[in-house]
Parts: structure tokens; sequence; C-alpha cells
């Protein structure tokens, strides 16, 4: 009996070491092919994220291009090809040809140069026939005082032969008289002909500075395109996001007391690697509660999506300051903020100096001009335009300001517009209740709102 019992055991514990066997062959199979997953999904990713580098490159490259060439980054390819083709036959198509005989915007120097030089050896062919026609005119002039000469030797000769002979003295006197009447006519007709002569050339001498001066100013125009197809530089990132606490609505970023910031101060925000902010769709708002340090301040979220929340690394962005720099402003129009139709010119100034720009000009009620529109004015702020019921001075002061701002290279922008861009928000924030939401948390909630106290522009801030 024990001697079966002793065998059972046995037998148990030899299937006992096979199942454990069996255990860690199967447990090191799944956890090499999992090893083996991780690794492919890690080198896909790798490959996925160098083509997304390379295509945004790509981009990037052909936006600039296009920029390079006088045109926007968002201009279609088929404008920039038609507007290549209209430059070439309107600058350098050869004379009677129907198409250019360059293909590219290098090679436009070259071409014009050519063309000034071919202008230049029309102008000295010019100047040589005009030479050539005053040396005529001298000839002419010699000729003439030749002839006159010879007619006073002819009528000396005549009184010498009235001394000798008083007989012929009236045949001679009436050959004198017709020879003086020939030379009179011939020196009226040389006269004539060196005033016709004098006349031809400065006719020429007029066309010859007339073409000169046509082509300084084809010159002088060709020179204001090129010039006017030169890049500008376009709106760029202020600062980014370093930390969100989504459950405080609470930010951190990377600017502070060195860069110039203020509290109460708005942002748009952007995603991260955003790289044309003009153009980009703004993903949420912020606003300046504390600055921390040198480069620290926090804040407080003021609008996003739940479905593309704030991350950490998103650009932040206002078109009303610059980190360590002064921005200028101009307002126009009736400045309507909040669309109750009531004019908030003084309160947008006072949005603008608290944050630490500058309104350089704008117009009082009355429809003076207060201040002056200068080059380094950022933007020319754009609200309501006046109507016929409003008064006279006040339209004038609008399309006068309009017009310094274009005319000074001025940028226009909306009120609206910029609202958005600065990451201004008129009303309250709306609380969002799910099934997590805590009472306490909307208590913590109120409570810092109420001790949020809102602060004026201080222009000795």
């Amino acid at each position: 009996m024990a001697a079966r019992e002793s065998q059972g055991l046995q037998i148990a514990v030899i299937l006992l070491v096979l199942l454990v066997a069996a255990l860690g062959i199967t447990t090191y199979v799944f956890y090499a092919a999992n090893d083996k997953s991780k690794l492919d999904a890690e080198a896909a990713n790798t490959r996925a994220t160098e083509e997304a580098t390379r295509s945004r490159s790509y981009l990037a490259e052909r936006n600039e291009l296009k920029v390079m060439i006088g045109h926007s980054e968002e201009t279609p390819m088929e404008d920039v090809q038609k507007a290549f083709g209209d430059d070439m036959k309107t600058f350098i198509a050869d004379e009677g040809a129907a198409a250019p005989t360059v293909q590219n915007y290098r090679q436009v120097p070259a071409v014009m140069q050519a063309s000034v030089i071919k202008l230049e050896k029309q102008l000295a062919d010019s100047l040589r026939a005009n030479t050539a026609l005053r040396a005529e005119k001298v000839a002419l002039e010699t000729t003439y005082q030749t002839k006159l000469s010879e007619a006073d030797t002819a009528r000396d000769n005549a009184l010498a032969a009235q001394a000798e002979a008083e007989k012929k003295m009236a045949d001679d006197r009436k050959s004198l008289e017709a020879a003086q009447a020939k030379l009179q006519d011939d020196k009226v007709k040389l006269q004539g002909t060196i005033a016709q002569t004098i006349d031809g050339s400065k006719k020429q001498v007029e066309a010859a500075n007339k073409e000169r001066d046509e082509l300084f100013t084809t010159l002088e125009a060709k020179d204001a395109i090129l010039k006017s197809k030169e890049p500008k530089v376009g709106d760029v990132a202020d600062g980014r996001i370093i930390w969100v606490n989504q459950k405080e609505d609470t930010i951190w970023i990377n600017l502070g007391s060195a860069d110039l910031l203020r509290p109460q101060m708005t942002f748009s925000i952007f995603e991260k690697g955003e790289v044309n902010i003009a153009l980009a769709t703004v993903k949420g708002k912020i606003e300046i509660t504390r600055i921390n340090d040198a480069h620290e301040a926090e804040g407080r979220i003021i609008e996003e999506e739940v479905t593309n929340p704030i991350m950490p690394g998103d650009q932040i962005f206002t078109p009303i300051w610059s980190p360590g720099t002064v921005q200028k402003f101009a307002m126009v129009g009736m400045i309507d903020l909040d669309g109750d139709g009531e004019d908030d010119t003084d309160e947008l100034r006072g949005m603008i100096e608290g944050s630490g720009g500058v309104v350089a000009a704008w117009v009082d009620s009355e429809g003076n001009v207060k201040g002056e529109i200068t080059p380094d004015v950022r933007y020319l702020i754009d609200g309501e335009q006046p109507t016929e019921k409003t008064a006279a001075a006040v339209l004038t002061a609008y399309s006068q300001m309009r017009e310094t701002a274009r005319r000074r290279g001025v940028e226009l922008i909306q009120v609206g517009r910029l609202q958005e861009r600065m990451g201004w928000q008129n009303t309250e924030r709306l609380v969002r209740l799910g099934k997590t939401t805590r009472l306490e948390e909307l208590e913590a909630e109120a409570q810092r709102e109420r001790d949020f106290k809102p602060r004026r522009p201080n222009s000795a801030y």
C-alpha cells in the first residue's frame, strides 16, 4: 500500500515538473513576441516622424520660394505660374516675339542689362549724329563767310573800275547791283538752310534727351517693382505653454518679468509646431494671473475645446505685445468690442496700454486726429466705418487715417480679428458639468474667480 502511494506521488511530481516547464516555455515565447512587436512599432513611429518632418520641410521651402518671388505663402501655384508668364512677357520679351527668351527670374537682370546697353548704344549713336550736324553747320557758316568775302572783293573791284572809267560806271554799277542782289539772295537762302539745320539739331537733341529720360524712368520703375517683391516677415509666436493643470484650468508659460509681461494680459493658443500663425486656427485663449519669475508666469484657461485641449508645447500669441519690446497701434472708426452699439475706443486703449503697448494715434468723438501714424506703427485697428449721418469731421478723419496708413505701409486689422488673435474674452466662462464633477471643485473655482481682481492700466507699471 505504501509502495503504491509512493509511486502515485512520483507520478504527480513528474506531471507538476512538466507543467512548470511548459508554462515557462510558453511565457518565454509570449515575451519574445511582445518585445519584437514593440521594436517594430517603435521603428514604424520613427519612420513616420521622419517622413512628417521631411514633408514640413518641403512645404516650408516651397512657401519660402513663393515669398522670395513676391507672392504670399497661400498663393496657389497656378497663380504663381500665371504671374511668372505675365512678368516674362511684360519685361523681357524680345521685340516682335510672342514669347520671352528666358524662363526664370535669375536671367532677368542679365536681359535687362542687355536692354540698357542697347539703349545706351542708341543714345551714343544719336550723340554722334548730333556732332556730325554741328560740324556741317560750321562748314556752312565758313562757306557763307567765304562767299561774303568774295562779294566784298567784287564790290571793291567795281569801285576801282569806276575810278578808272567813269564812262563805264553805269554798266558796272548795274553789274555790281545784280551781283549784290544775287549774293543777297544766296545769303538769305544760306541763312534759311543754317536755321533749318540748327532747328533739326535741336529737335534731335531734344528727342535724345527725352529718350534718355524715359529710359531712366523705366529703370526706376523696374527698381521699384523689384523692391516691392522683397519678402516680408510674418507673425511669430510670443512664447509657449510649459505645463497645464486641466483639473484647475491653470497653465504656466515661458515668459515673465524679464519679457515685460503683465498680469491680465490675454493670449491666443495655437498648435505646437504651427509655422504660419497668420492663417492658423485659434485652439484656445488664456489670461495671465501671476508673474512667477523672469521667464515664468501662471495663467488661467478662459476658452478651449474639449476635443482639442491646451497641451504643453502649444504656442501663445497676441498682436498687441512682443517680449521685451513696445508695440505701437492706431485706431480709427467706431470700436465696438461687446456688440452693444456703443463706442469702446477708451476701453480698447486701456487694454492695449495695460498690455505694454502704445496707442500712437486715434480719432476723438469730434473728429480730431490725436497723435500721428508713423511707419513703426504695427497695426491700424479698423472699427466700423462712419455713415452719412456721422459728423463730416469724423468721416474725413476716418478717410485720412486709412490713406496715411496705406502710404506708410501700416497693416490694417479689423477689431474682431484683433480680439480673436489677442485672446480677448467678453463673456463669463461656462462651467462644464459631468458625471465626475464635485461640489468642492466648483466652490474652489468660484473662490478663485472672487479672489481675482481686475487691474486698471497703469503707465508706471
